[in-house]
């Protein structure tokens, strides 16, 4: 059997997904990404495992499991402001929402997932851990009209400045969910556990 594609996250209520998919419908008529994040499927991430077995997936459960039964909270607040990019400013890679809220426990979190996983194999992430939620990936400015030049506009970054994210966006984290990704599938992932914090 092939290997499954997981990754750990914090899930997002339908009081903020369905605004946000509402949200995101009038984004695509104003910026031309190429692949926008399906509502069901947006997440924030806290570790990416990648490829593993069906015995690694267990081991992962259990570890998982024991960091959130370990929370010393039930839960923590976190909410969606402003837009931003990752990539080459002209032509960005990812559109994400800014994450707000308590950082700090969002960041403890995610050490002590990354603390848990190591011991299976996961190397630790050497990046800083910068939370996001990805609304879509790869500007295409091939899609926008043309300058006059042949060319189609760079990122029209002032644009992305003036729009607001729909309010309030704010909600309780209380648990973890391990995904698996199901390329070529909309949606594309599926919740294969999920764990309340403090539990």
């Amino acid at each position: 059997m092939s290997d499954l594609r997981l990754f750990i996250a914090v899930p997002l209520p339908g009081t903020v997904r369905d605004p946000m998919a509402d949200f995101m419908r009038e984004l695509k008529q104003e910026l031309p990404f190429q692949k926008w994040v399906h509502p069901d499927d947006l997440h924030i991430t806290i570790k990416f495992l990648g490829a593993a077995s069906e015995q690694t997936m267990e081991q992962v459960k259990v570890a998982l499991k024991q960091v959130a039964e370990a929370e010393e909270r039930p839960s923590f607040e976190l909410s969606l402001r402003g837009l931003g990019t990752f990539g080459k400013p002209s032509e960005p890679s990812v559109l994400w929402a800014g994450i707000h809220g308590e950082m700090r426990v969002l960041s403890e979190l995610q050490a002590r997932v990354e603390a848990a996983m190591a011991p299976l194999g996961f190397e630790p992430e050497a990046r800083a851990y910068r939370p996001h939620l990805t609304l879509a990936r790869r500007y295409s400015a091939a899609n926008t009209a043309s300058d006059g030049n042949g060319n189609g506009d760079d990122f029209p970054r002032e644009k992305l400045r003036q729009l607001e994210l729909p309010q309030p966006l704010t909600w309780s984290a209380d648990q973890v969910v391990l995904y698996r990704s199901h390329l070529g599938r909309t949606p594309m992932y599926e919740a294969v556990a999920a764990y309340a914090l403090d539990s």
